[in-house]
């Protein structure tokens, strides 16, 4: 057999209804086709999913993939993703996550974990890389996540990898995730309920295989000498802009200034504070929403309260940092919390920070964090449960729901103990809380009485902390993604502008002037293809803003494979328009959806520093189409586009 570098060729295959347990060789084309990742799952699902699927039936197919890098030393590459028909969206689902597991899945000599049916009772695999088995949950059946993943660990060893679902997944909340190593999510497309549906617990790993590259000499160098500028020490000027930028973002907005983060003041930031950093700035500038979109950061979470959730706050609680396999930044932390009794916790990311601080007005430290221990524990997504809360807070300001409804709680903006209230209920699907564990989409459908104009999502997947009027062409991706209503998934103001994007590569071909609307969408439909690849390679997008990466060199190191910058942007291109056929054929074509109102400023603020904005979607995505090859009425795409891409085997299933 020819020896293979950075993948293995063969993918698990567990069939849940009968119990069998099988291998597939994948193919040595199909990994420069897709790669690995969640592309090899697109390709893998698209071909063997039936059309039209219940998302929470036999035939949903929920895969684990690490990316092609996972499992080396290539910087960032911790990453893992799941991937399956989402049952909040009925769309293309998939979610990434990092810490250990994606290279625990390489240890077991696969690329990717497949489950398909659904077991008769609560079951979880075990593969120690040499027999995989089907063992009972019925004693972990019940546990939240953190819990379940001790019990397991104590089982099997601390050594032993495990992915696993809270009380939400279980009990098929639309908006549960994946948890692994005590708080890392797979959060977004509700992929927990796929799990809860299958009665598949979780998923607990232990192999011993070393994944083999191509030149491992090369690679070490490689290696060591990016990692060598993450980790230096930062200088004195760094230092002080680190502390005073949070404090001075008010002025700094206000003003108008440009903010572009350089790679120093990234690496710097992100080591101490990690995406926390953004909590106070963030409501300044206006990229946070505020009060389910309604509302103006300056005016109704001025500074004076943003600063008490600020990434400075969480600093005093910190026990260690945290990074993910192959990270060299480590930008997470483990958190001792003794004034709620929280002995060891994760630190709240960004969003998890604005959805429940920002966004409902809520400036009480404390209560964040306790809220994303709920949520890691339940499994619950924190993007969608606090704008979920949003919008109960808005119907219960607006008389939609009152006391009876909520159960006595006053859901007020910035009631910390009602939000932590609502959350219990939500978790355990009770009175209201089982209508809004579903998400917002749902929950208004059941409420009615107009609330309908409340519910803040895209396609039924809520909107994340980040406002297109702040970063225009994030409505694009939002409304365009295979994934709706994602910020991760790619857009050029905030890749191009913030995190300096164009410096990533040396190969990268940016438009430098992009004035024009055709300039700035060839920019995002480069962004677009670039994120489709790295993601593919289980690149963690936090690395992108660290400045120069030798991803072509670590390609070539790794798998021995010499691309060129226009096969891997082909590459990427090829992903996205298979991620959009799989959509097209279940009949859905999110180019012709419209995101709300509040989102897009159609009706514009009349304060703050998007006093009067409104973003022109419509002439972004005709602009997008001519660049993309897609039919600008419809958004679909060319036969000759999918030809060119090797897509032809798509083109009748999606008519």
């Amino acid at each position: 057999m020819e020896q293979k570098y950075g993948y293995f060729g063969q993918i698990l295959w567990v069939d849940l209804s009968s119990g069998t347990i099988e291998k597939e060789a994948i193919p040595d084309q199909f990994y420069e086709d897709y790669i690995g990742g969640y592309a090899l799952g697109a390709k893998i699902l698209f071909d063997r999913m039936p059309p039209k699927s219940d998302p929470l039936g036999p035939n949903n197919i929920i895969g684990f993939l690490p990316g092609l890098f996972t499992g080396s030393s290539a910087p960032f590459s911790g990453r893992y993703m799941v991937v399956g028909k989402s049952p909040l969206t009925g769309t293309w689902g998939d979610s990434n996550s990092g810490g250990f597991f994606g290279p625990a899945i390489k240890k077991c000599s696969v690329d990717g974990i497949f489950f398909k049916g659904v077991a008769q009772n609560p079951v979880y695999l075990l593969y120690d890389g040499t027999q995989p088995h089907l063992l009972s949950a019925k004693q972990i059946w019940g546990l939240d996540a953190i819990d379940t993943e001790s019990a397991l660990k104590e089982i099997h060893g601390e050594s032993a990898q495990v992915a696993c679902i809270g009380t939400a997944g279980e009990k098929l909340s639309l908006i549960s995730c994946i948890i692994n190593n005590g708080g890392r999510a797979a959060a977004r497309s509700g992929l927990g309920a796929v799990m809860g549906s299958k009665n598949l617990k979780a998923v607990v790993l232990n192999g011993k295989e070393k994944l083999s590259v191509y030149a491992p000499d090369r690679l070490k160098d490689i290696v060591r000498t990016y990692n060598k500028k993450i980790q230096a020490d930062p200088n004195l000027l760094l230092r002080i802009m680190a502390k005073v930028l949070p404090k001075t973002i008010s002025v700094i907005a206000r003003l108008k200034f440009k903010l572009k983060v350089t790679p120093d003041l990234w690496i710097m930031a992100s080591k101490e504070q990690g995406t926390s950093v953004a909590n106070a700035i963030s409501s300044e500038t206006g990229d946070s929403p505020v009060k389910n979109w309604k509302g103006v950061g300056r005016i109704d979470f001025p500074q004076t309260k943003s600063q008490k959730i600020s990434g400075q706050q969480f600093l005093k609680y910190k026990k260690k940092s945290y990074g993910c396999a192959a990270c060299p930044l480590r930008c997470g932390a483990i958190l001792s919390v003794p004034e709620i009794g929280l002995k060891e916790t994760h630190r709240p990311e960004y969003e998890t920070s604005c959805m429940f601080g920002t966004f409902l007005l809520n400036d009480d430290v404390l209560s964040i964090l306790e809220l994303n221990e709920m949520c890691n524990r339940a499994g619950m997504d924190t993007i969608s449960t606090g704008s979920t809360i949003g919008f109960a807070m808005e119907c219960y300001e607006k008389g939609i729901i009152s006391d009876k409804d909520t159960g006595g709680i006053a859901l007020q903006w910035g009631n910390a103990e009602s939000i932590k209230t609502m959350l219990k209920k939500m978790i355990d699907r009770d009175g209201l809380g089982d209508i809004l564990a579903d998400g917002v989409k749902r929950a208004s459908e059941r409420i009615g009485k107009g609330s309908e104009e409340y519910a803040m999502h895209f396609y039924g997947q809520e909107i994340p902390a980040h406002d297109p009027k702040h970063m225009p062409s994030m409505a694009l991706t939002y409304n365009t993604d295979p994934t709706p209503g994602r910020h991760t998934a790619a857009d050029t103001d905030f890749f191009f502008d913030v995190l300096s994007v164009d410096k990533i590569m040396k190969e990268i071909e940016l438009p430098r002037n992009r004035t024009s609307a055709a300039a700035k969408m060839q920019s995002q439909k480069i962004v677009v293809a670039l994120t489709q690849v790295l993601n593919a390679l289980g690149i963690c997008q936090f690395g992108f803003a660290c400045g120069r990466m030798p991803v072509f060199d670590l390609l070539e190191a790794v798998t021995g494979w010499k691309w060129s910058y226009g096969k891997f942007i082909q590459t990427g291109l090829r992903i996205q328009n298979l991620r959009i056929a799989f959509n097209l054929r279940e009949g859905i074509n999110l180019y012709l959806q419209e995101l709300p109102g509040r989102i897009t400023g159609k009706d514009p603020l009349r304060d703050g520093p998007h006093r009067n904005v409104t973003i022109d979607v419509d002439a972004f995505k005709k602009q997008y189409c001519n660049i993309m090859g897609w039919n600008p009425e419809t958004g679909v795409p060319y036969d000759a586009t999918l030809r060119d891409l090797g897509l032809e085997y798509v083109i009748d299933q999606i008519k």
